[in-house]
Protein backbone atom coordinates (compact mmCIF):
# COMPACT_ATOMS: atom_id res chain seq x y z
CA UNK A 1 0.00 0.00 0.00
CA UNK A 2 2.72 2.10 0.71
CA UNK A 3 4.17 1.60 -2.31
CA UNK A 4 0.98 2.77 -4.26
CA UNK A 5 1.10 6.18 -2.68
CA UNK A 6 4.31 6.77 -3.93
CA UNK A 7 4.10 5.92 -7.16
CA UNK A 8 0.38 8.08 -7.26
CA UNK A 9 2.61 10.48 -5.55
CA UNK A 10 4.91 11.14 -8.52
CA UNK A 11 2.41 10.79 -11.03
CA UNK A 12 -0.04 13.50 -9.44
CA UNK A 13 2.38 16.76 -10.29
CA UNK A 14 2.45 15.79 -13.82
CA UNK A 15 -0.92 17.18 -14.08
CA UNK A 16 -0.77 20.06 -16.61
CA UNK A 17 -4.39 21.82 -16.94
CA UNK A 18 -7.83 20.45 -16.57
CA UNK A 19 -8.07 19.64 -20.52
CA UNK A 20 -5.23 17.61 -20.40
CA UNK A 21 -6.13 15.54 -17.15
CA UNK A 22 -8.73 13.13 -16.46
CA UNK A 23 -11.28 13.48 -14.15
CA UNK A 24 -10.11 11.03 -11.08
CA UNK A 25 -6.59 13.22 -11.63
CA UNK A 26 -8.52 16.44 -10.43
CA UNK A 27 -9.84 14.89 -7.13
CA UNK A 28 -6.34 15.30 -5.93
CA UNK A 29 -5.40 19.02 -6.90
CA UNK A 30 -5.34 21.72 -4.16
CA UNK A 31 -7.33 24.40 -3.85
CA UNK A 32 -4.57 26.86 -5.12
CA UNK A 33 -3.48 24.68 -7.77
CA UNK A 34 -7.37 24.55 -8.99
CA UNK A 35 -7.20 27.93 -9.22
CA UNK A 36 -4.17 28.27 -11.36
CA UNK A 37 -5.33 24.89 -13.67
CA UNK A 38 -8.61 27.45 -14.21
CA UNK A 39 -6.79 30.15 -15.67
CA UNK A 40 -6.34 28.99 -19.47
CA UNK A 41 -3.25 28.25 -21.15
CA UNK A 42 -0.98 29.43 -18.36
CA UNK A 43 0.42 25.97 -17.23
CA UNK A 44 0.60 24.87 -20.57
CA UNK A 45 2.81 28.09 -21.89
CA UNK A 46 5.03 27.68 -19.43
CA UNK A 47 5.85 23.83 -20.39
CA UNK A 48 6.16 24.74 -23.92
CA UNK A 49 8.76 28.21 -24.20
CA UNK A 50 11.39 25.72 -23.70
CA UNK A 51 10.06 23.65 -26.31
CA UNK A 52 9.80 26.29 -28.98
CA UNK A 53 13.68 27.72 -27.94
CA UNK A 54 14.98 24.19 -29.12
CA UNK A 55 12.56 23.91 -31.96
CA UNK A 56 13.62 27.44 -33.35
CA UNK A 57 17.56 26.70 -32.86
CA UNK A 58 17.04 23.49 -34.59
CA UNK A 59 15.28 24.89 -37.22
CA UNK A 60 18.21 27.98 -37.92
CA UNK A 61 21.22 25.81 -37.61
CA UNK A 62 19.69 23.22 -40.41
CA UNK A 63 20.66 26.13 -43.05
CA UNK A 64 24.01 26.84 -44.21
CA UNK A 65 25.68 29.88 -43.11
CA UNK A 66 27.05 32.07 -45.99
CA UNK A 67 29.94 34.29 -45.52
CA UNK A 68 33.13 34.28 -44.51
CA UNK A 69 32.86 31.15 -42.85
CA UNK A 70 31.41 29.44 -45.31
CA UNK A 71 33.70 27.23 -47.53
CA UNK A 72 34.62 27.63 -51.14
CA UNK A 73 34.71 25.21 -53.57
CA UNK A 74 36.66 26.64 -56.10
CA UNK A 75 39.44 27.30 -53.81
CA UNK A 76 40.10 23.91 -53.66
CA UNK A 77 43.64 23.95 -51.91
CA UNK A 78 46.28 21.48 -49.31
CA UNK A 79 47.43 23.39 -45.91
CA UNK A 80 50.24 21.76 -44.25
CA UNK A 81 51.13 23.45 -40.86
CA UNK A 82 54.46 23.57 -39.16
CA UNK A 83 57.07 23.23 -41.62
CA UNK A 84 60.23 23.61 -40.78
CA UNK A 85 61.69 27.09 -42.25
CA UNK A 86 65.19 26.57 -43.57
CA UNK A 87 68.17 27.99 -46.17
CA UNK A 88 67.44 26.60 -49.46
CA UNK A 89 71.64 26.85 -49.96
CA UNK A 90 73.76 26.06 -46.76
CA UNK A 91 77.70 25.29 -47.16
CA UNK A 92 81.02 24.33 -44.33
CA UNK A 93 84.10 24.49 -45.13
CA UNK A 94 86.73 22.87 -43.30
CA UNK A 95 90.62 21.71 -43.41
CA UNK A 96 91.53 18.84 -45.99
CA UNK A 97 94.75 18.12 -43.43
CA UNK A 98 96.15 18.90 -40.23
CA UNK A 99 97.41 22.47 -39.21
CA UNK A 100 97.53 25.94 -37.93
CA UNK A 101 95.29 28.61 -38.62
CA UNK A 102 97.30 31.51 -40.08
CA UNK A 103 94.83 34.16 -41.28
CA UNK A 104 90.90 34.34 -40.34
CA UNK A 105 89.97 37.21 -42.82
CA UNK A 106 86.17 36.94 -41.97
CA UNK A 107 83.85 37.15 -39.17
CA UNK A 108 80.40 36.16 -38.44
CA UNK A 109 77.85 38.24 -40.04
CA UNK A 110 80.04 39.22 -43.38
CA UNK A 111 78.54 39.44 -47.01
CA UNK A 112 80.77 36.78 -49.37
CA UNK A 113 81.10 36.32 -52.66
CA UNK A 114 81.45 33.51 -54.39
CA UNK A 115 85.49 31.91 -54.29
CA UNK A 116 86.53 34.69 -51.92
CA UNK A 117 89.03 33.76 -49.82
CA UNK A 118 87.84 33.23 -45.97
CA UNK A 119 90.93 32.20 -44.37
CA UNK A 120 94.75 30.36 -44.53
CA UNK A 121 96.79 27.49 -42.88
CA UNK A 122 100.35 28.11 -42.26
CA UNK A 123 102.13 27.09 -45.64
CA UNK A 124 105.79 28.22 -45.40
CA UNK A 125 106.65 24.13 -46.38
CA UNK A 126 104.00 24.45 -49.50
CA UNK A 127 105.01 28.23 -50.66
CA UNK A 128 108.79 27.03 -50.49
CA UNK A 129 108.26 23.56 -52.67
CA UNK A 130 105.77 25.41 -54.90
CA UNK A 131 108.66 28.34 -55.45
CA UNK A 132 111.11 24.64 -56.37
CA UNK A 133 108.46 23.32 -58.79
CA UNK A 134 108.57 26.95 -60.51
CA UNK A 135 112.38 26.94 -60.94
CA UNK A 136 112.32 23.71 -62.27
CA UNK A 137 109.44 23.83 -64.34
CA UNK A 138 111.25 27.36 -65.56
CA UNK A 139 114.09 25.42 -66.49
CA UNK A 140 114.65 24.10 -69.80
CA UNK A 141 118.94 23.72 -69.75
CA UNK A 142 118.39 19.79 -70.65
CA UNK A 143 116.46 19.76 -73.24
CA UNK A 144 118.84 22.55 -74.83
CA UNK A 145 121.57 20.71 -73.96
CA UNK A 146 120.35 17.79 -75.31
CA UNK A 147 119.16 19.31 -78.70
CA UNK A 148 123.10 20.80 -79.35
CA UNK A 149 124.51 16.94 -78.47
CA UNK A 150 121.93 15.64 -80.94
CA UNK A 151 122.91 18.27 -83.76
CA UNK A 152 126.84 17.57 -82.66
CA UNK A 153 125.68 13.62 -83.59
CA UNK A 154 123.86 14.20 -86.87
CA UNK A 155 126.69 16.85 -87.98
CA UNK A 156 129.13 13.68 -87.26
CA UNK A 157 127.22 11.02 -89.24
CA UNK A 158 126.88 13.22 -92.46
CA UNK A 159 130.76 13.27 -92.53
CA UNK A 160 131.17 9.91 -92.17
CA UNK A 161 128.90 9.03 -94.63
CA UNK A 162 130.55 11.21 -97.31
CA UNK A 163 133.70 9.39 -95.91
CA UNK A 164 132.08 6.04 -96.61
CA UNK A 165 130.96 7.51 -100.04
CA UNK A 166 134.99 8.14 -100.93
CA UNK A 167 136.14 4.74 -99.34
CA UNK A 168 138.03 6.78 -96.24
CA UNK A 169 136.12 4.87 -93.20
CA UNK A 170 135.03 1.83 -92.79
CA UNK A 171 131.25 0.44 -92.03
CA UNK A 172 131.74 0.07 -88.59
CA UNK A 173 132.35 3.63 -87.68
CA UNK A 174 129.60 4.89 -89.70
CA UNK A 175 127.37 2.46 -87.18
CA UNK A 176 128.54 4.38 -84.53
CA UNK A 177 127.84 7.22 -85.72
CA UNK A 178 124.36 6.48 -86.17
CA UNK A 179 124.00 4.77 -82.96
CA UNK A 180 125.30 8.22 -81.35
CA UNK A 181 122.51 9.98 -83.73
CA UNK A 182 119.54 7.16 -82.14
CA UNK A 183 121.06 8.00 -78.55
CA UNK A 184 120.99 11.68 -78.91
CA UNK A 185 117.37 12.07 -79.70
CA UNK A 186 116.11 9.91 -77.25
CA UNK A 187 118.11 12.01 -74.82
CA UNK A 188 116.33 14.79 -76.17
CA UNK A 189 112.80 13.34 -75.80
CA UNK A 190 114.29 12.17 -72.39
CA UNK A 191 114.81 15.96 -71.37
CA UNK A 192 111.43 16.95 -72.62
CA UNK A 193 109.36 14.61 -70.83
CA UNK A 194 111.54 16.13 -67.43
CA UNK A 195 110.52 19.64 -68.41
CA UNK A 196 106.71 17.84 -68.67
CA UNK A 197 107.14 16.34 -65.25
CA UNK A 198 108.10 19.36 -63.62
CA UNK A 199 105.20 21.79 -65.12
CA UNK A 200 102.95 18.80 -63.99
CA UNK A 201 104.62 18.80 -60.40
CA UNK A 202 104.17 22.51 -60.31
CA UNK A 203 101.00 22.02 -60.76
CA UNK A 204 100.74 19.70 -58.35
CA UNK A 205 102.18 22.43 -55.55
CA UNK A 206 99.79 24.79 -56.47
CA UNK A 207 96.98 22.63 -55.62
CA UNK A 208 98.59 22.26 -52.55
CA UNK A 209 98.72 25.62 -51.61
CA UNK A 210 95.38 26.12 -52.38
CA UNK A 211 94.29 23.47 -50.50
CA UNK A 212 95.86 25.70 -47.39
CA UNK A 213 93.25 28.29 -48.19
CA UNK A 214 89.43 28.60 -47.38
CA UNK A 215 87.20 29.56 -50.15
CA UNK A 216 83.58 30.29 -50.00
CA UNK A 217 81.80 28.20 -52.34
CA UNK A 218 78.83 30.20 -53.40
CA UNK A 219 77.52 34.33 -52.02
CA UNK A 220 75.90 34.18 -48.66
CA UNK A 221 76.47 35.52 -45.19
CA UNK A 222 78.90 34.04 -42.50
CA UNK A 223 76.99 32.34 -39.90
CA UNK A 224 79.80 30.56 -37.83
CA UNK A 225 83.68 31.29 -37.82
CA UNK A 226 84.77 29.31 -34.23
CA UNK A 227 88.24 29.07 -34.79
CA UNK A 228 91.26 32.19 -34.31
CA UNK A 229 94.11 32.54 -35.76
CA UNK A 230 97.20 29.96 -34.65
CA UNK A 231 94.51 27.27 -33.00
CA UNK A 232 94.96 24.10 -34.60
CA UNK A 233 92.76 22.49 -37.34
CA UNK A 234 91.63 18.87 -37.65
CA UNK A 235 90.36 17.45 -40.63
CA UNK A 236 86.82 17.52 -41.65
CA UNK A 237 86.32 19.84 -39.01
CA UNK A 238 84.21 22.81 -39.59
CA UNK A 239 85.95 26.16 -39.45
CA UNK A 240 83.24 28.51 -41.76
CA UNK A 241 79.73 28.37 -42.09
CA UNK A 242 78.29 29.79 -44.77
CA UNK A 243 74.32 30.87 -45.38
CA UNK A 244 72.56 32.29 -48.22
CA UNK A 245 69.73 33.82 -47.11
CA UNK A 246 67.82 35.00 -50.36
CA UNK A 247 66.42 31.44 -51.32
CA UNK A 248 64.53 29.76 -48.25
CA UNK A 249 63.13 26.38 -48.11
CA UNK A 250 60.14 25.09 -46.38
CA UNK A 251 60.00 21.10 -45.61
CA UNK A 252 56.20 20.12 -45.16
CA UNK A 253 54.46 16.68 -45.13
CA UNK A 254 51.81 15.89 -46.79
CA UNK A 255 48.90 13.27 -46.17
CA UNK A 256 49.47 9.66 -48.35
CA UNK A 257 46.04 10.75 -49.86
CA UNK A 258 46.76 13.85 -51.00
CA UNK A 259 50.06 12.96 -52.53
CA UNK A 260 48.75 12.14 -55.99
CA UNK A 261 47.29 15.35 -56.01
CA UNK A 262 51.32 17.08 -55.89
CA UNK A 263 53.48 17.60 -58.75
CA UNK A 264 56.72 20.25 -58.96
CA UNK A 265 56.19 23.48 -60.01
CA UNK A 266 52.35 23.90 -57.99
CA UNK A 267 52.25 27.40 -56.91
CA UNK A 268 52.31 27.70 -53.08
CA UNK A 269 51.96 30.39 -50.38
CA UNK A 270 54.17 30.57 -46.88
CA UNK A 271 52.95 32.35 -43.90
CA UNK A 272 54.84 32.21 -40.72
CA UNK A 273 53.29 31.47 -37.40
CA UNK A 274 55.06 31.76 -34.54
CA UNK A 275 53.20 30.12 -31.32
CA UNK A 276 52.33 32.66 -28.75
CA UNK A 277 52.98 35.94 -30.46
CA UNK A 278 51.24 38.07 -32.96
CA UNK A 279 54.11 39.79 -35.04
CA UNK A 280 53.68 41.66 -38.24
CA UNK A 281 55.57 39.43 -40.09
CA UNK A 282 53.18 36.32 -39.65
CA UNK A 283 50.54 38.66 -41.68
CA UNK A 284 53.23 38.80 -44.55
CA UNK A 285 52.80 35.81 -47.38
CA UNK A 286 55.60 34.85 -49.55
CA UNK A 287 54.92 32.83 -52.94
CA UNK A 288 56.74 30.26 -53.96
CA UNK A 289 56.89 26.82 -56.24
CA UNK A 290 57.11 23.11 -54.95
CA UNK A 291 60.50 22.16 -55.82
CA UNK A 292 60.43 18.30 -54.65
CA UNK A 293 58.00 15.79 -54.03
CA UNK A 294 59.51 12.63 -52.02
CA UNK A 295 59.10 8.86 -53.46
CA UNK A 296 59.11 7.35 -49.69
CA UNK A 297 56.09 7.59 -47.59
CA UNK A 298 56.94 7.74 -43.93
CA UNK A 299 54.67 3.61 -43.07
CA UNK A 300 54.50 5.13 -39.34
CA UNK A 301 52.80 8.48 -39.88
CA UNK A 302 51.68 7.97 -43.59
CA UNK A 303 53.30 11.28 -44.85
CA UNK A 304 55.19 12.04 -47.27
CA UNK A 305 58.11 14.75 -47.67
CA UNK A 306 57.49 17.70 -49.74
CA UNK A 307 59.74 20.82 -50.31
CA UNK A 308 59.47 24.43 -51.68
CA UNK A 309 61.35 27.12 -52.03
CA UNK A 310 60.68 31.03 -52.00
CA UNK A 311 62.73 34.02 -52.68
CA UNK A 312 63.17 35.62 -49.13
CA UNK A 313 61.67 39.56 -49.39
CA UNK A 314 63.71 41.82 -47.50
CA UNK A 315 65.13 39.29 -45.43
CA UNK A 316 61.88 38.56 -43.03
CA UNK A 317 62.24 35.27 -42.98
CA UNK A 318 64.37 33.22 -40.26
CA UNK A 319 65.61 29.53 -40.53
CA UNK A 320 64.33 27.44 -37.81
CA UNK A 321 60.61 29.15 -37.27
CA UNK A 322 57.65 27.30 -38.65
CA UNK A 323 54.96 28.46 -41.12
CA UNK A 324 51.83 27.20 -42.61
CA UNK A 325 52.20 25.97 -46.33
CA UNK A 326 49.19 26.48 -48.39
CA UNK A 327 49.31 24.80 -51.98
CA UNK A 328 46.83 25.01 -54.77
CA UNK A 329 44.80 25.61 -56.17
CA UNK A 330 44.65 21.22 -56.15
CA UNK A 331 43.23 18.85 -59.07
CA UNK A 332 39.82 17.27 -57.82
CA UNK A 333 40.10 14.51 -55.77
CA UNK A 334 39.10 12.32 -58.81
CA UNK A 335 41.67 13.44 -61.56
CA UNK A 336 44.36 11.38 -62.99
CA UNK A 337 46.97 10.91 -60.51
CA UNK A 338 49.96 13.12 -61.05
CA UNK A 339 52.61 10.45 -62.48
CA UNK A 340 56.23 10.40 -61.06
CA UNK A 341 58.82 12.01 -63.61
CA UNK A 342 60.89 9.20 -64.75
CA UNK A 343 65.06 10.22 -65.43
CA UNK A 344 67.09 7.66 -67.09
CA UNK A 345 70.10 6.40 -64.77
CA UNK A 346 68.28 7.82 -61.74
CA UNK A 347 68.59 6.00 -58.35
CA UNK A 348 64.65 4.93 -57.87
CA UNK A 349 63.50 5.32 -54.21
CA UNK A 350 66.15 7.41 -53.07
CA UNK A 351 65.75 10.24 -50.59
CA UNK A 352 66.73 13.91 -51.37
CA UNK A 353 68.94 14.85 -48.73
Amino acid sequence: MDLRKRVHATVRPLTLSPQTGRGDQKKHLSPRERAAAQRPGEGVGTFLLPLGKIALFLFLVSFPVSGAGAEDPSADKLVLRRCPVGYARTSSVGAPTHGLLRDCLVEPGDRVEEGQVLGRLRDDEVRAEVQLRELEAKSDVDVRLNLAKKAQADNKMARSMALLRRGAINAEEVETHRLEVEAGALDVERARHAHQLAQVRLADAKTKLRACEFVSPHAGIIAAAPKHPGEPVAPNEILFKIVDPERIEVTGFADVTDVWRLHAGQPVRIILDVPAADLAVEHEVFEGRLTFIDTQVDPLTRTCKVLARVQNRDGLLRAGLEARMEIGPLPPPDAKPQALPVVKDARVGMTQP
